[in-house]
């Protein structure tokens, strides 16, 4: 149609930069600041790294995905220190847990202070914007203050990654692929201060990555392709100085013709079930611009990677135009990725007769009808909605009706005129109403009476 648009990122895989330029051909314009400004990249160095190994068996013989409390006491301790500490899990249920773990170690500092804090996408739009507004922009905003002395925790989930701009001094993180782990590097030290880089080392790194034996991630291998975590792995066992000599591509092509996960090197060793792939690795310093080659190594990937497979057959079926006998896996795709709202009304949570009031009240009080769904959403659904993944539900919302049919007849006798049922019914369609807890750490995985309803 003639118009323009402007990527602006520091991960850009190499495929996904090929199928944009074959797209718009001659009219793609690429400026690369780490090339354009290499020298200044490769002197600056503002992070150690150091991957910590996590013992998680259990005594039923299920993975354990705890944080061990040595771990958990030298985040309290290195907040008690004056530093910002990040700490940054891959699932929801996972944060939250680390989040009490957190504050049952660190209970007497962290309840002087009130200085730790939880942020994922399981709240409210209410509750997660007042979250965003008074931790991210108040207590981690960019810069740092030179005179900060009190330190202090947030403890999130990858949302963190993108769009949110703070600048904390150590992070704690799950693995994740490479260009994940960049991204959270990229809120560690965004400004140089008087207490920058150069005072971190290998017995001090600023960077800690959690690497769980059994099963690499808390998610299992569920929240990320597990061949980038084996070859995230693999590229930091490396220590990025001499990614330029290995090829990765036939590294990981090797990985599916002997069907296991490879020992990276002579100390490694992998379990009967290759399910625990140890690596041995000294913490390590990297600079700007070794994270730009890490990205255009990284996602080098063999043909025949699940990962590159599941891209290609999605951009298939984009390319397709829902094309009728593309429609099935279209809608798969979409439902996979899609979310849908609930009102939790389970412990601790809102119940129906306050949504029923709100609503009311709000009818009762609109004196225009200009922009009133959009007044609804913010004064009304803003406060009681959360969005949580389809696939996450979609084993119970055949047991629960949509939120206007369970709540049409405590409506009746309110004073309402037709007009406004109708709308009612109309901006709660495809809103559900199901019995999950919720409460200051969002949405929680048991209702009331301790069944479980939803997997985070």
């Amino acid at each position: 149609m003639g118009g323009k648009f402007l990527l602006m990122t520091a991960t850009l895989p190499v495929f996904i930069k090929r199928e944009i330029e074959k797209r718009i051909n001659d009219k793609f314009e690429e400026c690369n600041i780490y090339e354009k400004e290499k020298e200044k990249f490769l002197s600056t160095s503002k992070h150690f790294l150091k991957l910590h190994y996590v013992s998680n068996d259990s005594v039923k013989g299920n993975p354990d995905y705890s944080i061990p409390e040595y771990i958990l006491a030298e985040v309290i301790e290195r907040a008690k220190s004056g530093k910002r500490v990040l700490v940054i899990m891959n699932t929801i249920s996972q944060v939250q847990k680390v989040y009490q773990d957190l504050i049952k170690v660190g209970k007497d500092f962290l309840e002087e202070h009130k200085n730790i804090w939880l942020l994922h996408s399981n709240y409210t739009l209410a509750d997660r914007k007042r979250i965003e507004n008074d931790v991210i922009q108040k207590e981690f905003g960019n810069p740092k203050p030179e005179n900060e002395n009190i330190g202090k925790i947030l403890v999130a989930t990858q949302i963190i990654e993108a769009s949110l701009d703070i600048d904390a001094d150590i992070i704690y993180t799950e693995i994740a692929p490479i260009d994940s782990l960049i991204q959270r590097m990229g809120r560690i030290m965004r400004r140089k201060r008087a207490d920058s880089c150069y005072v971190y080392s290998d017995q001090n790194p600023n960077v800690n990555i959690l690497v769980f034996k059994k099963g690499f991630e808390s998610g299992n291998g569920y929240v990320y392709d597990k061949d980038l975590i084996i070859l995230t792995l693999k590229i930091l066992n490396d220590k990025a100085q001499k990614i330029h000599q290995i090829d990765y591509k036939k590294w990981l092509s090797s990985t599916y013709s002997k069907r296991i996960d490879i020992a990276i090197n002579a100390d490694a060793k992998i379990d009967k079930k290759n399910e625990c792939l140890l690596i041995c690795l000294d913490p390590f310093k990297i600079n700007e611009y070794e994270k730009f080659q890490l990205i255009e190594k990284f996602y080098d990937l063999p043909e025949e990677s699940d990962y590159l497979k599941k891209f290609y057959k999605t951009l298939d079926v984009l390319d397709a135009g829902y094309m009728s006998d593309k429609k099935s896996e279209a809608q798969r795709i979409f439902r996979e990725i899609n979310n849908i709202q609930i009102i939790p009304d389970g412990k601790n949570q809102v119940n129906k007769e306050e949504l029923v009031k709100a609503v009311v009240d709000f009818f009762k009080n609109n004196n225009t009808n200009k922009g009133l769904y959009t007044r609804f959403k913010n004064e009304v659904l803003s406060k009681f909605v959360v969005n949580i993944p389809y696939n996450k539900v979609k084993s119970v919302l055949l047991k629960w009706a949509e939120a206007y049919e369970q709540i049409k007849i405590e409506l009746e006798d309110k004073g309402l005129n037709n007009e406004d049922i109708n709308r009612i019914e109309t901006y709660l369609r495809g809103i559900y109403i199901l019995p999950v807890s919720y409460s200051k750490i969002g949405l929680e995985t048991k209702n009331s009476n301790n069944e479980k309803y939803v997997v985070l």
